[in-house]
């Protein structure tokens, strides 16, 4: 009787939904999240540097209620940057966005999974010598074909480790989907602790 209920439409559009959520924050975080890395690396200022991943450490830790919070008041329906778009630019993000809704859901979760692959990805790319780069050079390659043959390869370990720990991250993530939601969106945590 249990597992048939597991089976139902709700509990089966729950695990869906969930699956999306964390596949698409999975994807982007690694794909931004590498590419912010990379960017992040090769500033040549040390301090700013040290001060920007400190601050990816602290923006990993962030998360549950708190962080749910801290989007309601920014992106809300009153919240600070809603308002400031709308007096100074006349730009009213209400009602085509929500923070209430899958794409507030998004924004809240990129928050803590961009920095974690950030954090994640940086020993990978310190790998990354210079001397392949300049071989590839020299032998002819141009810089995208170097990122696709050399690079790329060198770094999906990585990726597709970056990519499942993001993609277990948000699917276990339950506070601050509830605290954003509530009930309004049907994922696996807020129907376990429903349960």
């Amino acid at each position: 009787a249990n597992y048939q209920r597991t089976m139902s439409p709700v509990i089966r559009a729950s695990f869906a939904n969930s699956l999306k959520l964390s596949a698409v924050t999975a994807a982007l975080g690694v794909l931004l999240g590498t590419l912010s890395g990379y960017a992040l690396m090769n500033v040549r200022n040390a301090l700013f540097r040290g001060a920007a991943t400190a601050l990816a450490d602290v923006a990993t830790n962030f998360g549950g209620a708190p962080l749910a919070f801290a989007f309601i008041v920014t992106l809300g329906s009153t919240g600070f940057i809603t308002l400031l778009l709308l007096k100074l630019f006349g730009i009213a993000l209400y009602p085509t966005f929500r923070i209430y809704s899958v794409t507030g859901l998004v924004l809240a979760y990129l928050y803590f999974q961009l920095p974690l692959m950030i954090l994640l990805v940086q020993p990978s790319l310190r790998g990354l010598r210079q001397e392949w780069k300049e071989a590839a050079l020299n032998l002819g390659a141009s810089e995208g074909q170097y990122w696709l043959r050399v690079a790329l390869p060198i770094l999906t370990p990585s990726l597709v480790g970056g990519f499942l720990l993001l993609f277990a991250n948000s699917y276990g993530a339950y506070a601050t989907a509830w605290t954003l939601t509530g009930p309004d969106i049907n994922l696996v945590t807020i129907r376990i602790a429903a349960l």
